[in-house]
């Protein structure tokens, strides 16, 4: 049987690859999303099992580094409205309830407690408003730790069916994906504040751009200039924190890495207020 530790292993690692490789509403739109994902993938270490390095692998997991924005379409109503709050957290409203809890049932509660406090804001402390994103990458991570453990299971067992291990394997390679998506959700920026796609508090001592274009050009056209895969991989430091025991601390690991992002939308919004065209490469940092 596979220790805690083990089976938060591989989540673990693919977890903080993709911390480590990021730098729209969808959050890097389709073509910042497919650099991560394949960017993350591509440097999985030796401890991962095999099947999720394999060349076919890495394909289908940078093909799903857009997949939840796919989901967004106003054909599928029901399905856009269900989880769209799950790509962002505004922690300006968060910050009102304290530290995050563990359970996104809790928050919603805390939250909806939060608004009868404070009634003139109600609207706005409304949970599906302020946004589930740490909530929905520990879940799909825990989907992938699962999944990872069924294949265990089925490779240490005994005979199994050919069928049955290429499932689960498929089952894995599925969940890494998607728990790239909201990895990288979390850390964008404008996915992190209710200034997302312009200033629109009513004290603007800086005078940060009150622009209402700055999402879409950051996320898709900047990235569209200047970005590419083998850019990504360079800047990744290899996350080498596999033994940690994730559950425990995986909220305070989330809050940190979406502060840590929200800390970089101030800088970027005053330099796109001084600069009304999109940066060239060359003003980018150079690597080592």
């Amino acid at each position: 049987m596979v220790s805690p530790a083990g089976r938060s292993r591989i989540g673990f690692v693919l977890l903080s690859l993709l911390i480590c490789t990021t730098l729209d509403a969808r959050a890097w739109g389709n073509e910042g999303h497919r650099i991560i994902n394949r960017a993350a993938a591509s440097r999985l270490p030796q401890s991962v099992p095999a099947f999720l390095r394999s060349a076919d692998a890495i394909n289908e997991i940078e093909y799903l580094g857009p997949e939840p924005d796919r989901w967004r379409s106003p054909l599928e109503p029901e399905l856009n409205a269900s989880q769209a709050p799950d790509h962002f957290i505004d922690l300006e409203l968060a910050d009102r309830i304290g530290p995050l809890p563990r359970s996104r049932y809790e928050y919603s509660r805390m939250l909806y407690a939060a608004a009868l406090e404070h009634p003139q804001d109600a609207a706005k402390l409304a949970p599906e408003k302020v946004g589930f994103q740490p909530y929905i990458a520990i879940e799909v991570m825990e989907r992938l730790q699962a999944a990872l453990r069924e294949w265990r299971m089925l490779s240490t067992t005994g005979p199994v069916k050919a069928d049955d291990a290429r499932a689960a394997q498929q089952s894995a390679i599925l969940y890494a994906g998607w728990l790239g998506h909201y990895v990288a959700d979390g850390s964008m920026p404008l996915h992190t504040t209710i200034q997302y796609n312009g200033w629109v508090s009513k004290e603007n001592p800086n005078g940060y751009t009150t622009e209402h274009g700055i999402h879409a050009q950051f996320e898709s056209v900047f990235v569209a200039a200047n970005l590419k895969v083998e850019m990504c991989s360079r800047w990744c430091l290899l996350a080498r924190w596999s033994s940690l025991i994730l559950s425990p601390t995986m909220l305070h690991i989330c809050g940190s890495q979406i502060n840590l992002s929200s800390a970089f939308t101030s800088s970027r919004r005053l330099a796109d207020s001084r600069t009304p065209a999109v940066s060239n490469r060359a003003s980018l940092p150079q690597s080592g």
